[in-house]
């Protein structure tokens, strides 16, 4: 493997990962293993199709939905929901790659307390955070850009950004890309990571998984778990 491509691997391990790979780290940690009830919500390699595979098992224990920097104040059945999170699947060694975590409410007011707090553009410093001190084995990280973009139409809420870093190791460089969709509805959210090396991640993948999983939260609200 050449030296641009065990970086562009390296980099991807850490920003792939379920639950964004890196920002895990910058999240809040839970305490407990992900339970079955949100499991329905997540992707499996099923709904990727032929030639994706596992590139890293599920982060345990899953992280927070959102990182201090938002400072929310939850009521305490808000800052508690049941939670999963799917493995890291990969395209190619060097992506795209996708992650989702789950997070289930004790009702649909704790799901939209939560959601006005983490679906606005000051998400983007969690993520941009998650960049810039996610560096590891001597890579450094510089965020190009970061941007709350306009969210697919879907059967539920939704809110989508987008980064792009520069990973650095010594002389060497590769750009990466992070895609972040966070979708709600009844008492569900659930957050879809992709990243990708030296282009973004497909539109058409992440629209059609985006469907796929509205479709599970749209039908977990309508008392069709």
């Amino acid at each position: 493997m050449g030296g641009r491509a065990a970086l562009t691997v390296g980099v991807l391990a850490c920003s792939g990962a379920a639950g964004l790979g890196a920002v895990e780290r910058a999240w809040a940690q839970a305490r407990t293993h992900p339970p079955s009830s949100a499991r329905a919500l997540l992707i499996t390699r099923g709904d990727l199709g032929p030639g994706w595979t596992v590139s890293a098992p599920a982060p345990r224990p899953v992280p927070a939905v959102a990182c201090a920097r938002l400072h929310l104040e939850l009521s305490r059945s808000a800052a508690r929901p049941l939670r999963a999170a799917s493995p890291t699947f990969a395209a190619a060694s060097d992506g795209p790659f996708v992650g989702q975590t789950a997070y289930l409410y004790a009702t649909g007011a704790d799901e939209r307390q939560v959601w006005r707090g983490v679906a606005r553009p000051a998400l983007l410093e969690c993520l941009a955070q998650s960049f810039v001190h996610g560096g590891g084995a001597g890579v450094r990280f510089s965020v190009v850009s970061e941007r709350k973009r306009a969210a697919p139409r879907l059967a539920v809420k939704a809110a989508s950004y987008a980064l792009r870093a520069t990973a650095m190791r010594g002389t060497q460089s590769a750009s990466v890309y992070l895609d972040v969709l966070l979708l709600g509805e009844g008492a569900g959210l659930t957050e879809l990571s992709f990243s990708s090396a030296s282009e973004p991640p497909p539109a058409a993948l992440e629209l059609r998984l985006a469907r796929i999983v509205a479709g599970r939260l749209a039908a977990r609200a309508n008392g069709n778990p």
